[in-house]
């Protein structure tokens, strides 16, 4: 997606060498203004949503918690991506280290560490040094040493 997006210049990619590898950077491109909320709070992302609930009268995340299979689309999908996002998280970050708490909000199926709605922790694997905390981020979300955000959406 990123390089589609990067093709289409919605988004830059460049690429830079870090401990032997390459890393590839992605950044807004002038264009993506028009999709990120402006200091007024607006943006045309919900003019994305438009066709999907015309078609489906809700908007493609409450059509996901409706529909059993394309919900386990969605999370496989998710759940595949944090794989790969959280190996290259801990290879890069080395500010991670010596934390004693660290929240992700929203982590999926709790392959990364998680506080997430109670319908995903109860199905969350455990890890050793992981505690899965039930809750909602749009209501409140927990105390930590650092809070760990990757995608979001309400």
């Amino acid at each position: 997606m990123l390089r589609l997006f990067s093709a289409y210049f919605v988004l830059t990619c460049s690429t830079i060498q870090a401990n032997g590898n390459v890393i590839r950077i992605c950044g807004f491109a002038p264009v993506s203004k028009y999709f990120i909320k402006n200091q007024g709070g607006v943006s045309l992302a919900p003019l994305l949503n438009l066709c999907h609930d015309k078609a489906y009268g809700m908007n493609v995340v409450d059509y996901i918690d409706r529909d059993e299979r394309l919900g386990n689309v969605f999370k496989d999908s998710m759940k595949e991506f944090n794989l790969i996002f959280k190996k290259e998280i801990m290879e890069i970050y080395t500010s991670l280290e010596g934390l004693r708490a660290l929240v992700d909000v929203g982590g999926g199926d709790g392959t990364i560490p998680n506080y997430d709605l109670p319908s995903v922790v109860e199905k969350s694997p455990s890890h050793p040094g992981i505690e899965h905390i039930a809750g909602d981020m749009f209501v409140r979300i927990p105390k930590g040493d650092a809070i760990f955000m990757k995608t979001m959406e309400k």
